[in-house]
């Protein structure tokens, strides 16, 4: 059986040992901000290429992988005299672009390095302020399936060309997460900060483990990301 279907078979598992508690449908949506020192690295390396290989083009970094949006959708349940526990998904999306313009045409390189999460949650109460407020810790082991899309477009007058290479890398992930969350009838409303870090990965091409993103025969490019997360979530209260 395949990591990825281990995984989701554990998941499932989990959850439904667990169905007959009330669940909490929560959805979360906020900014990281990413290390991911790899990645930022092969940006820089392939507009250094353009400049320094045939045909020469003068490209350069026009935007370097800033702060991101994610959305984050989680069934949390309530068992009896324990913490919280659920299940999460969760996907996120970066961009690094390359540019060069003159009269004749136009070059334009996007670099995407994006993550779907599929985990585990381990939440629990650590401090009330009042009966409708209190600090939360969380915990998120997870199953990141990563991708690094590479979107190349050449304006030559009237032609177009494109061309898209597309790597991957899965790897095991934590997370955990501090908020403050204010509940009103049966909704609630909670502000978390936090973070989210994997056990690196080097990239290889979709669908050919053999083929992997090496530079120069030695520099392999991985996948870390080192995520401080910070944003809100809306949910139902158990």
């Amino acid at each position: 059986m395949k990591i990825k279907e281990s995984v989701v078979l554990l998941i499932s598992i989990y959850a439904l040992s667990f169905s007959g508690v009330n669940p909490s449908i929560r959805v979360s949506t906020g900014l990281n901000i990413n290390q991911i020192h790899d990645v930022r690295w092969f940006l820089q390396y392939y507009a250094g290429e353009l400049n320094l290989n045939p045909p020469y083009i003068p490209a350069k970094v026009t935007k370097d992988y800033g702060i991101n949006p994610d959305i984050q959708i989680e069934i949390v349940f309530q068992p009896k005299n324990l913490a919280k526990i659920g299940i999460f998904f969760e996907n996120a999306s970066t961009n690094g672009q390359i540019n060069y313009t003159e009269y004749s045409g136009e070059l334009n390189v996007d670099i995407f390095a994006k993550r779907y999460n599929l985990g585990l949650v381990w939440e629990k109460s650590i401090y009330k302020i009042k009966s409708n407020q209190e600090f939360v810790w969380r915990i998120l082991p997870s199953f990141l399936i990563n991708r690094l899309i590479i979107n190349g477009a050449l304006i030559i007058n009237t032609s177009l060309q494109k061309q898209e290479t597309v790597f991957e890398a899965n790897s095991l992930g934590i997370g955990s997460e501090i908020a403050y969350q204010f509940s009103f009838n049966k909704i609630f409303l909670r502000l978390y900060l936090g973070f989210l870090t994997n056990i690196p990965r080097t990239f290889h091409l979709k669908g050919n483990s053999d083929a992997k993103l090496v530079i120069e025969n030695e520099k392999e490019i991985k996948i870390q990301w080192n995520t401080i997360k910070l944003g809100l979530t809306l949910g139902l209260v158990q």
